[in-house]
């Protein structure tokens, strides 16, 4: 894995919850690859204008000190008063990323994002990340691809590339997948059926995302690439 300083924070979203103690735990890591500052975010219900906590509730303390001793510095924690979107919007304002959890408070179990992280995802202007186990109080995977849908939008091609980085610092595998089908849309939006044939369809596909990821191969080397 490869260290790279890098001024702008990873910003997590944290409450009590254990879905948020492993979503600290991993952005942590992460923070400490990318040689990043990590700053931890509790939201309570208040005046935005009341001073933050202090001092800071118990587990937030302990949830700085294990995002510490995981190597991230600096690190920083703040409990602020306030409306939970607009704050951790506020705070991903120059963010390299911001990390939630996904079984805190308010949310319903099974579900792939409470209303808050959905909330988050419309709002932030930063990649987010929601991080999950596969049921409430199961913590995430540590291991296995970033899996990256990759087309030639601006969009996708930015997401593709902080894919990369990010299997870059966790020492994954990058599976890149492009989708492609014989049905269209046209400008006026109705669906048509392609006449070129399946064969052709397909080489075309492989050579887009081969042109996608010429920049990325160039950039990562060593980055193990599964297309």
């Amino acid at each position: 894995m490869q260290s790279r300083t890098d001024p702008r924070p990873v910003v997590v979203a944290v409450d009590a919850s254990d879905s948020a103690r492993d979503a600290a735990a991993w952005a942590a890591d992460i923070a400490a690859d990318w040689s990043a500052p990590l700053h931890l975010v509790h939201v309570v219900p208040g005046d935005p204008q009341d001073l933050p906590l202090d001092p800071l509730p118990n587990w937030l303390a302990e949830l700085l000190d294990v995002a510490d001793r995981a190597g991230a510095r600096p690190c920083t924690a703040e409990a602020q008063p306030g409306d939970a979107v607009t704050t951790i919007a506020a705070r991903g304002l120059g963010a390299r990323m911001v990390v939630l959890g996904s079984y805190g408070a308010g949310t319903f179990a099974g579900m792939l994002a409470g209303s808050t992280s959905r909330d988050v995802v419309e709002h932030v202007v930063a990649p987010v990340a929601v991080v999950r186990g596969s049921a409430p109080r199961i913590a995430p995977p540590r291991s296995g691809p970033v899996v990256v849908g990759v087309d030639a939008s601006a969009a996708g091609t930015a997401a593709l590339a902080f894919g990369a980085d990010l299997a870059s610092a966790l020492g994954a595998r990058l599976l890149a997948v492009h989708c492609w089908s014989e049905v269209y849309v046209t400008p006026e939006g109705s669906a048509r059926r392609s006449h070129r044939s399946p064969e052709t369809l397909a080489a075309a596909a492989v050579a887009a995302l081969d042109e996608q990821l010429r920049p990325i191969t160039e950039r990562y080397p060593a980055l193990d690439i599964e297309r």
